[in-house]
């Protein structure tokens, strides 16, 4: 509204934030007058039916300018006036003319306000019959309520006869828009504006590329439903639906480089329902499974090991989570030599080794396979008396009772060398010869057939001319331990695999990402304790293995 400061006293104004246009019966008062290409039909309080013809822009003020005002004959009378009194603006009603145009608060638009914006992405428009036949029955399971009147324009998504099949049997009115008359649907097309403007402005902050348009829409809707409005007096859309408020903690910028937090304690992985299922089914199963101890009282003069859970997150090659590991490991640091251990050395593969199976195999055409031992230490036999305390929240009949290992568990001294023993014994029962450059590189050959495999602890790799030979040396190992099958080699020791046209392409994308996340330099943050700078310069040392041209940075920097 304004006051009769801005203009002539004669010319008062009225502030709607709901009126589809300015007004004004004044034509002196305009500026940059013309004609409108087409007159534009406007129904005033006693359904007569106003043309309008021309219009023009009107300066209120130096800061303040309206468009498009359209100059109506019509209007003979001041809806209201209003005075400037100590900054406050007092507004004085008067009689209201029959001629006055007013408008109504239509229900269904207050509700479409209400409840915020649903959206659908559709590849093809035939999928809006689809998508609107499943959300009208949704309404009816979730809110038990009914769909009673669809309003959407002429186009053929909405106008076709399957939506019409629809409707008539579910008794539906279907209201249309005149044709070529998009102002009709007003507020629809304004949602679609202020939707695509949030998702571009989300796009270019986050700087993803364009095939990424569909996901920023959902993001923008997401939050537009959970964003707390004045028409719903302060309540988010989300909660005038649901009837409680939505959460916020899932919420992340969109762009931003996320991860997985891995619980330290037992008591932060119990709130996972995904850990307390690979506790109670895969990791507890596995160690009684195996027989991996028994319970017995503890003899005089001997020392308990300790336990703990210990939690970590299994990724694939492309950086997915594969599987949400849980393992518990024995707390070896008290364990004493000679009377719990004696031998722990346990050799693993080396890099050249690998980097020289990989180029023979490009070579002469192999094919690489990759196969992954489950539990793989538990598989070692435990030659010395070891005995550890039971784990955090396992039932034991007698409280005097404690765990007496009989297979090596996870954290042990000797449990790399007990495994390492166990699975070469393995491969030369088969007919492989151990390598006396590589001890983890086994080698069989018979005739003119080729089998080569390395393995790193658990995670074994197999070289192969021959596909039937290679897949009776798999079928042989799954019987002697719990392995899988991975497939074709596509990702080891941190290394991602991709075969091309011209060759075989390594990287460690992730194994980078990792070590700039872990070391806080994902914002460039810097390290002030040597042991970490120590650390990071060792990790950068394995990532010369695909990034040779880092090779003299690093030797200045160690």
């Amino acid at each position: 509204m304004s006051s009769n400061q801005l203009i002539h006293d004669a010319y008062n104004w009225v502030l709607d934030s709901e009126v589809s246009y300015h007004m004004t019966q004044s034509y002196h008062v305009l500026d940059a007058i013309c004609n409108l290409k087409e007159p534009i039909y406007i129904t005033v309080r006693t359904r007569d039916v106003v043309m309008i013809k021309n219009k023009g822009t009107m300066t209120l003020d130096e800061n303040i300018k309206l468009f498009d005002v359209l100059y109506d004959k019509s209007k003979k009378k001041t809806i209201g006036s209003c005075e400037l009194h100590e900054g406050i603006y007092l507004f004085k009603t008067t009689k209201l003319g029959s001629s006055l145009a007013t408008c109504s608060h239509n229900e269904s638009t207050l509700w479409h306000a209400r409840m915020g914006v649903l959206v659908f992405l559709l590849r093809e428009k035939f999928e809006t019959a689809t998508h609107l036949i499943n959300f009208c029955k949704m309404i009816q399971t979730q809110f038990e309520d009914k769909v009673k009147t669809i309003r959407s324009d002429n186009g053929t998504g909405f106008v076709n006869s399957r939506i019409q099949y629809f409707i008539q049997n579910e008794g539906i009115i279907h209201e249309t828009s005149c044709i070529a008359t998009p102002q009709q649907n007003g507020r629809v097309e304004r949602k679609h504006r202020h939707i695509l403007n949030v998702a571009c402005a989300l796009q270019f902050h986050a700087n993803l590329p364009l095939n990424f348009w569909g996901e920023c829409i959902l993001v923008v809707v997401h939050l537009i439903n959970r964003t707390p409005t004045t028409t719903n007096k302060g309540i988010t859309p989300y909660e005038m639906l649901y009837g409680k408020p939505p959460s916020y903690e899932h919420i992340k910028v969109i762009g931003s480089i996320l991860s997985h937090d891995e619980p330290k304690t037992f008591s932060q992985a119990v709130l996972s329902p995904h850990r307390r299922k690979a506790m109670a089914l895969e990791s507890i199963k596995a160690l009684e499974d195996n027989n991996t101890w028994s319970l017995e009282p503890l003899p005089e003069g001997k020392k308990l090991v300790g336990c703990k859970w210990v939690y970590k997150i299994k990724y694939t090659g492309n950086g997915e989570i594969d599987k949400y590991k849980v393992r518990l490991v024995a707390k070896g640091y008290t364990q004493v030599e000679g009377e719990d251990f004696k031998e722990t050395f346990a050799p693993v593969a080396k890099m050249t080794i690998v980097h020289c199976l990989l180029s023979i195999e490009e070579v002469k055409n192999w094919e690489l396979h990759q196969m992954d031992v489950s539990n793989a230490f538990l598989h070692g036999d435990l030659n010395e008396e070891v005995y550890m305390v039971t784990l955090p929240n396992y039932v034991v009949p007698n409280s005097k009772h404690i765990c007496r290992l009989r297979k090596s568990l996870y954290g042990l001294r000797q449990a790399s060398r007990n495994w390492y023993g166990k699975l070469s014994q393995a491969f030369i029962q088969y007919g492989f010869k151990q390598s006396h450059v590589d001890h983890n590189l086994f080698t069989y050959s018979f005739g003119s057939i080729f089998l080569a495999t390395l393995f790193y602890v658990d995670d074994l790799v197999i070289a192969s001319n021959d596909t039937s030979t290679c897949n009776n040396f798999k079928a042989y190992l799954i019987e002697c331990f719990q392995m899988k099958d991975l497939g074709k080699l596509k990702y080891f020791l941190g290394l991602e695999l991709s075969h091309g046209n011209t060759g075989l392409f390594l990287c460690q994308h992730k194994y980078t990402l990792d070590i700039l996340k872990e070391c806080g330099l994902l914002d460039c943050k810097p390290s002030g304790f040597p042991p970490q700078y120590r650390r990071l310069v060792g990790r950068l040392i394995y990532l010369t293995n695909t990034r040779p041209e880092i090779t003299y940075s690093l030797h200045v920097l160690s």
